[in-house]
């Protein structure tokens, strides 16, 4: 009798029957594999951001349920304010001015995701102060939910430079903001909560800390009120 196959043996059956999922992570070039995955009762789970990848997976043991897929789109606007007047913007799809603002990309953190709309679509350089609020919307884009985040930003230029996605873009008189017909009613409670907030001496700051588990970075976001 062979003791160290027989150890062997028994050593990946322990592993075996720990398995409960296995995932196939299939590039583009290897898409022919999707149908057999598929006759053997592999289920879509997610692409990856640049569409290049597909993940599928099958459970082997345990609760016969689905892997919850990625459901949720993160979005992050400005609200920049240079004295008395306010950064706007109006797109071409929208008759309504509202602040600048777009999606987060993979990797970004919200702060630096208004920082980058704000300079893509106005060409105003800015940097982040404080959360202002979010909205939660739970059917949105191809059916996922939308969390949308508007932040604080210190204005650094002050000359516009309109980006071909915008149709318009100006510093708009605040009085102007909360009296015109034509502004968003969404960014105008925004900004009112702003001011708001501001008056009261509250904001919501930011701490990047570093999770004690997963070793992975992270960004708290706090109210403060100053005294």
């Amino acid at each position: 009798m062979n003791v160290r196959k027989t150890r062997r043996r028994r050593r990946n059956s322990v592993r075996s029957s720990r398995v409960h999922l296995v995932w196939f992570r299939i590039a583009r070039q290897h898409a022919h594999w999707i149908t057999e995955l598929a006759k053997n009762n592999f289920l879509f789970h997610r692409t990856s951001p640049d569409g290049n990848e597909l993940w599928m997976y099958k459970r082997l043991k345990g609760e016969n349920t689905t892997v919850d897929s990625p459901h949720t789109y993160t979005g992050a606007g400005g609200l920049v304010i240079r004295d008395d007047h306010l950064l706007v913007v109006k797109e071409h799809h929208n008759p309504f001015w509202k602040l600048p603002g777009g999606y987060v990309n993979p990797g970004e953190n919200i702060g630096d995701a208004a920082i980058r709309e704000v300079f893509e679509e106005t060409g105003i350089t800015a940097e982040f102060v404080s959360l202002v609020a979010f909205r939660h919307v739970l059917s949105g884009s191809f059916d996922c939910a939308d969390m949308y985040f508007v932040t604080n930003l210190r204005p650094l230029t002050f000359d516009i430079v309109i980006d071909k996605e915008i149709l318009d873009a100006k510093w708009m008189k605040l009085e102007d903001f909360f009296t015109s017909s034509d502004v968003g009613q969404h960014s105008r409670s925004f900004v009112k909560t702003f001011l708001e907030n501001r008056e009261n001496g509250v904001e919501i700051k930011h701490n990047k800390m570093v999770h004690q588990l997963s070793k992975r970075e992270y960004i708290e976001y706090i109210p403060f009120a100053r005294s």
